[in-house]
């Protein structure tokens, strides 16, 4: 770089001393110039040389600079180039100590590996040895158990022969025995005297024979008790059949009543269209009476005719016509007809004017059937209503204007052998997909009906423990089944009964899965139980005469229940000596409870205020809702009755 520099410096300088030569020897071709113009010239070529000067330093100082910025770039590439050595030396000392790591991970995990296979081999043959010698151990063992077999086969053998010779030792000597006596009963007979054996022999002869009366008797006793049974049984079917017989005319009896009702109504209805037209027509005739008399007001006196007015005059004829009109005939009302009476039984006790809005002041409960022995369980069935008899064991089936058959033969207690308790089934109710589903108290079991008749079992069992018998089941909407279980089928209807299995009365929920979950065991006698219109609340009666007491429990998300809270306490109406106890629970769409207790059915308001009694006068177990939900049907003992309702209910 220096060296350029001063090669250019030294050409400015040439240039610079050329153009001097060159003017000193340039000819004179101004020999007059003044020594002003040579000034001028001196002066130009002074600032021509400070300006080369200038140039020359101006270019030095450039190249000064460039120098300096050369110098210093050199500089850092140096400094880059060591930086980048030092950089490959480092990874290369990193690289080589990886690959030593590596190595001696390579290394260590080669020791690794033989070390595993080394101990896989010793495990191996440890678990060969142990094998081996568990073999041994159980072959010894078992040759140990063989023998030890072996020998008490030998010694049962050995006691059986020692047993066989000691009883063979004891018949010999009983033989032996046996064979003195008879020697010596022989020798006695012979000895004795001939009226001594005679009397033995007659003595004999009367035992044989009294043994023999004795067998006569007996058999004859036992032929009499077998034939007394059969008369009895045959008794009880003809009395079962006459009852039947007698149930069946009266059910004919009632559909009699029931179309003779029907005709009445028609005839009422004819009769009254009948009363209609006649009104229509005196209506008619009234009209036109009066429109006469309207025409008789307008003729003139008979004084202003004229006296000349010949008898066939227009004047005349008008007279004539008018008084000729006939009298109108008078139209006597109809009577009303006689509407034939339904039978009825009880009555309806208001308590609240709320009662009015829920069941109308001309309501009467209709007497549908009766002779019956024990009515229970009540439930709407496709146009019809079956009910349980818990004492005949039978399912009723009802239908408008049919006398009642028997739907289900055997429906709580399937069994043959005779025994106590009630036996029937007792709480009908629906599943969700609308399958019957009966509460068997004597099976002690919840079956739901298949379409073709099949009984499947539901609840049978909690914890290996059978149920007691299972009254009354409700379903949520979500498929799970609510139920209850009082001890009322064991044969001595207590919780201490020989045959019970549960140490308490539960209440339980089967899940839709088939799971059972025990919700409370607190209640003496939980009987009836129905949720709430919101099913946030689950109603339960407890059918205790000494805490006859309806409860409600709220439902929790999991569906299990709270402590509960009394909700209507019966006690003191028990106490009044009204039939019946908290038994069979109902619910209409508002939230009020029907719920069959004393007296009969007690209409209580949802928050728990007693608005009227349904008296039927008897022991009445529950209720249902039929038809399209506003009629209450109603067992009450024997009676089969029903209630039509302002208000209306799931059916």
């Amino acid at each position: 770089m220096t060296e350029n520099m001063f090669k250019r410096l030294f050409i400015a300088l040439a240039l610079v001393a050329g153009l001097l030569v060159m003017a000193a020897n340039a000819p004179d071709q101004n020999t007059g110039d003044t020594q002003a113009q040579a000034d001028k010239k001196a002066r130009e070529t002074a600032r021509e040389q400070a300006e080369a000067q200038r140039v020359v330093q101006a270019e030095a100082e450039k190249e000064a600079r460039e120098l300096t910025k050369r110098r210093i770039e050199f500089e850092r590439q140096v400094r880059e180039e060591e930086k980048a050595k030092a950089l490959a030396a480092q990874q290369a000392e990193v690289l080589a100590a990886k690959r030593a790591r590596e190595a001696a991970v390579a290394q260590a995990a080669a020791e690794l590996k033989a070390r595993q296979a080394a101990e896989l081999a010793n495990a191996e043959k440890i678990k060969t040895e142990k094998r081996l010698q568990a073999e041994a151990q159980r072959k010894a063992k078992a040759d140990a158990e063989a023998a030890v077999k072996a020998e008490e086969q030998a010694k049962k053998r050995a006691q059986k022969e020692a047993a066989a010779k000691a009883e063979a030792d004891r018949l010999n000597r009983i033989d032996s025995r046996v064979n003195e006596l008879v020697e010596r009963e022989l020798k006695a007979r012979r000895t004795a005297s001939a009226a001594q054996e005679d009397a033995w022999l007659k003595a004999e002869a009367d035992r044989q024979q009294k043994e023999a009366a004795a067998v006569e008797i007996k058999a004859k006793i036992e032929a009499d008790r077998v034939l007394k049974l059969e008369t009895e049984k045959k008794v009880r079917a003809d009395a079962e059949l006459a009852r039947h017989k007698i149930a069946v005319e009266k059910q004919a009896q009632l559909a009699a009543e029931s179309k003779a009702k029907a005709d009445a109504e028609k005839q009422v209805k004819a009769d009254a269209e009948k009363a209609a037209r006649e009104i229509k027509a005196r209506a008619e005739a009234e009209k036109k009476a009066k429109a006469a008399q309207t025409q008789v007001a307008k003729i003139p006196p008979l004084g202003t005719l004229k006296k000349d007015a010949s008898p066939g005059s227009s004047s005349t004829k008008s007279v004539k016509n008018v008084v000729k009109t006939p009298p109108v005939k008078k139209v006597e009302p109809p009577k009303k007809p006689k509407v034939p009476t339904v039978a009825t039984i009880g009555t309806i006790e208001r308590l609240d004017p709320a009662l009015d809005k829920l069941i109308p002041r001309q309501a009467v409960i209709e007497k549908l059937a009766d002779g019956f022995k024990a009515l229970e369980g009540a439930v709407w069935m496709g146009g019809r209503l079956l009910f349980s008899d818990v004492q005949e064991n039978v399912i009723y089936e009802y239908e408008e204007g049919v006398p009642v058959t028997v739907f289900q033969a055997h429906s709580g207690y399937t069994g043959s052998a005779k025994r106590e308790g009630e036996l029937g089934s007792s709480g009908l109710t629906r599943d969700t997909s609308g399958s019957l589903v009966i509460c068997q108290q004597g099976d002690r079991r919840i079956v739901r009906m298949e379409s073709d008749g099949r009984l499947v079992p539901l609840a049978e069992y909690y914890r290996q423990r059978r149920f007691n018998s299972p009254c009354e089941a409700v379903f949520k909407s979500n498929g799970d089944m609510y139920f209850t279980d009082p001890p009322e089928g064991l044969e001595k209807r207590e919780l201490a009964d020989a045959n019970g299995e549960m140490p308490f009365s539960g209440i339980y929920c089967c899940t839709k899965k088939g799971e059972i979950k025990l919700l409370c065991k607190e209640m003496s006698r939980p009987t009836g139980l129905v949720f709430s219109p919101d099913q946030k609340t689950l109603y339960v009666a407890n059918s205790d005469p000494t805490n006859a007491v309806i409860m409600a429990f709220a439902i929790q998300r999991d569906g299990s229940l709270d402590k509960g809270r009394v909700f209507f306490d019966a006690n003191e109406l028990v106490k009044s000596g009204k039939k019946g106890l908290p038994e069979g629970l109902k619910v209409d769409r508002k939230g009020n409870l029907f719920a069959t207790g004393p007296g009969g059915v007690l209409v209580i308001s949802s928050q728990g205020k007693l608005l009227g009694v349904i008296n039927t006068g008897e022991a009445t177990a529950n209720c249902s809702w039929g038809n399209g939900g506003n009629v209450l049907y109603i067992t009450a003992n024997q009676y089969l009755g029903r209630l039509k309702t302002a208000t209306s209910g799931e059916r």
